[in-house]
């Protein structure tokens, strides 16, 4: 949900092994609700194609 939000987001969705499941761009004024498509307890919120520059895709292990 991007109520309110000025700029459009990657939403990098993160599993508790801090594997990258899922990623999804959100567009500014998009009240649809964003989910995983796998369960997922994290959710890291970037500038909109940060994920693309940065190469991060699904299965990716994080460095935290």
């Amino acid at each position: 949900w991007m109520k309110d939000t000025l700029i459009p987001l990657d939403m990098i969705f993160i599993d508790q092994n801090k594997k990258i499941v899922n990623i999804v761009t959100a567009q500014v004024g998009d009240l649809s609700i964003k989910n995983s498509n796998t369960p997922a307890p994290y959710c890291l919120e970037l500038n909109a194609g940060t994920a693309t520059k940065l190469n991060l895709k699904p299965g990716d292990i994080l460095e935290l």
